[in-house]
């Protein structure tokens, strides 16, 4: 049974990815089913380190109204993508005005099959992602009837 970093190495070689190379550390962005790009981060040198798997960014809402939606949806998705896979949307490490789709991908030995199989649950997460999370001056993709529908009125 592979780690993590083997079965991406071994999948950029057979489907000749590229692989953006900084001392140890290879940086591989693809395409998975969907519309999702992801870029995956390995350390080809010490085998037991752990994966990142990271989505394409959103920017940081610049208004405290929007920051707070912003972060309202974010906190429901994670909730309910952990339910699927160990994943959920953090502050990017390198650039803290964006905010990613993240997956520590933990240095264990799985079988190939299920890495991909993960691997693709990743991308529909991310797919799902962007299509709930708001957008600058887009306000969220829920539509506002859905919302108010949940509201009882009272009247005396």
């Amino acid at each position: 049974m592979p780690l993590f970093s083997q079965v991406m190495s071994d999948l950029a070689q057979r489907k000749r990815l590229r692989r953006a190379v900084n001392g140890s550390h290879v940086t591989v962005r693809l395409r998975l089913q969907g519309s999702a790009v992801i870029t995956v981060e390995t350390d080809e040198l010490a085998a037991d380190a752990s994966a990142r798997v990271i989505s394409e960014p959103w920017p940081v809402p610049v208004t405290s109204g929007t920051y707070g939606e912003f972060m309202r949806v974010a906190l429901n998705f994670n909730r309910n993508a952990l339910h699927h896979l160990a994943c959920g949307i953090l502050q990017d490490p390198i650039n803290p005005g964006l905010y990613r789709l993240t997956w520590h991908v933990p240095a264990v030995a799985r079988p190939e099959s299920e890495w991909m199989r993960q691997l693709r649950l990743f991308g529909t997460l991310a797919d799902k992602a962007w299509s709930v999370m708001p957008t600058p001056g887009g306000g969220s993709q829920r539509p506002r009837d859905q919302e108010e529908a949940q509201h009882m009125i009272f009247m005396p």
